[in-house]
């Protein structure tokens, strides 16, 4: 959820090619210049053989990429193509209609910006600047996503990537209530929780994650969240065999 350009799935099930490539210029950039960080060549060794054994079973992955700005589906359509099922539109809390149109504030990199959010409070938005979206009340939709899933799988586990500028936590409340113990990863990122709402909001969902037994990792197109990210992905597909 808050696919922006699907970087995450990306950097696991994307072309070796671009993979490899990415690589290198990240080992000039970070590794020989100092600009930006770049992990140890343990750690890099280890991403390759957990990539590779991740993508041995792309077939047990059924892939949901759920973003809220049409700009950036329409600029990189060849990704979401690979997505076994896409939804246009931006999941809000359940205050909200179960669905309506909702404006979409732009991040200050502009349309395709992966600061965009549906929350005016945020320093990293223009107000003046928003396009249209849909927003579905997130319980709603996840109750309707439970019941599509089970019409094709008896059996299944949620693996939860999320970084949605400031609503992590409302997502992560509706998923639960819907899916509960179904929910077997959360990866991406809840500090935004903090940034936009405040530390009490991000206390309690880090508590919730915590009464609940919901494993979190920090996933994110930063190669430094890859070793932990991708060891977290293996043990819960090593928990299915």
């Amino acid at each position: 959820m808050g696919t922006h350009f699907g970087q995450e799935h990306q950097s696991i099930f994307g072309a070796n090619k671009n993979f490899f490539i990415f690589l290198i210029k990240r080992f000039l950039s970070g590794g020989i210049l100092r600009r930006g960080s770049f992990i140890n060549f343990k750690e890099l060794g280890h991403v390759i053989y957990l990539r590779k054994k991740i993508r041995n079973r792309s077939n047990d992955f059924y892939t949901i990429f759920i973003e809220a700005n049409p700009k950036i589906v329409l600029e990189k359509k060849s990704i979401y193509k690979k997505a076994n099922e896409f939804f246009n539109l931006a999941l809000i809390d359940d205050t909200n209609p179960s669905l309506s149109l909702i404006k979409l504030y732009l991040g200050k990199g502009g349309n395709l910006s992966q600061g965009s959010s549906t929350i005016s409070e945020n320093d990293q938005i223009d107000v003046d600047k928003f396009i249209t979206t849909i927003g579905a009340s997130a319980s709603n939709f996840f109750g309707k996503l439970k019941s599509h899933i089970e019409n094709m799988h008896d059996d299944y586990k949620i693996l939860l990537r999320l970084n949605c500028e400031g609503v992590e936590d409302d997502l992560i409340y509706s998923a639960f209530k819907i899916f509960g113990t179904k929910i077997e990863l959360i990866c991406g990122s809840i500090y935004d929780v903090e940034r936009i709402k405040g530390v009490d909001f991000l206390n309690n969902v880090e508590q919730f994650l915590k009464q609940n037994n919901l494993p979190f990792v920090l996933f994110s197109p930063s190669m430094t969240t890859w070793p932990n990210a991708y060891n977290a992905i293996n043990k819960l597909l090593d928990r299915e065999i």
